[in-house]
């Protein structure tokens, strides 16, 4: 069964929601944002990456309150993969939270906690405190691992989306400089052209997936097509026109983006995996 029309979603949206730039739409264990009540807690690990610019974010797995710590401590692992140091959780009970941080969320902070989460007494409740690509990619791996041991995806069901506006570059920060997101041939927006130089961090390009229960199904770009867009590009991430001449892997691109050619698309199927 496959439902239209697909809907859309901005990377921003994906990951925000899903933890993920290819979410599995077939259930909904959509992560949270509790920056507001973590603030209040008192939990240093809490309060100390939101001091930091970083997130606290969490998921309500309904019905887990029974899961035991062997369970729990066997997603701490999973969240560590990730990146994460470690894993909160709580599980809501009648009488309030029980759990670790029970005691950081006292009175009607507790209270408030639940609300922000969508939770009742039965559910079991898992955050993660750090970067915000950090908490994202941790609690997208619990979501699919939740939803994994719960059989919440339906079997026969298939849900896509088109996945839209990814950022143009990202920030190494090992290395201290701006690298291609994707690839450094990719259009910026029209409208966000004029922060390559001052914002880079916030360039969308024009690029786009098509994604399916969780998998990848296709990827594709507009090209960059005017060579001062391409130069600059390639200024943002260290690189001269003279690199990528002298570039195997990109001197053609290089070629075909800076000779006037009309705008180009594509988008080549393959699944990561169904």
């Amino acid at each position: 069964k496959l439902q239209t029309p697909f809907p859309r979603l901005t990377y921003h949206e994906a990951m925000r929601r899903f933890g993920s730039d290819k979410p599995d739409l077939r259930y909904g264990l959509e992560l949270a944002d509790i920056g507001a009540v973590a603030a209040k807690s008192g939990f240093a690990v809490f309060t100390s990456a939101l001091d930091a610019k970083g997130a606290v974010k969490g998921i309500c797995v309904t019905g887990a309150a029974s899961w035991s710590r062997k369970d729990i401590d066997a997603l701490t692992e999973l969240a560590k993969v990730y990146g994460a140091k470690g894993l909160a959780w709580a599980k809501v009970t009648e009488a309030g939270l029980e759990g670790p941080i029970a005691k950081f969320f006292a009175g009607g902070l507790a209270a408030e906690l639940a609300a922000a989460m969508q939770a009742t007494p039965g559910d079991l409740l898992l955050f993660v405190a750090d970067k915000y690509a950090v908490v994202c990619a941790a609690l997208g791996a619990l979501r699919v691992e939740c939803a994994r041991r719960l059989q919440l995806a339906p079997q026969g069901t298939f849900l896509l989306a088109w996945i839209t506006d990814f950022p143009m570059f990202h920030y190494n920060e090992e290395e201290q400089r701006w690298e291609a997101e994707h690839h450094m041939f990719t259009m910026p927006r029209e409208d966000h052209l004029e922060l390559l130089e001052s914002d880079p961090g916030r360039v969308l390009g024009q690029l786009y997936d098509l994604v399916g229960n969780g998998a990848e199904l296709a990827s594709g770009s507009i090209r960059i097509h005017r060579r001062d867009i391409q130069e600059r590009v390639m200024k943002v991430v260290g690189l001269s026109p003279d690199d990528a001449r002298r570039s195997a892997s990109s001197g053609s691109c290089w070629r075909r983006s800076t000779t006037g050619r009309r705008p180009t698309a594509g988008s080549p199927p393959g699944s990561t995996g169904w």
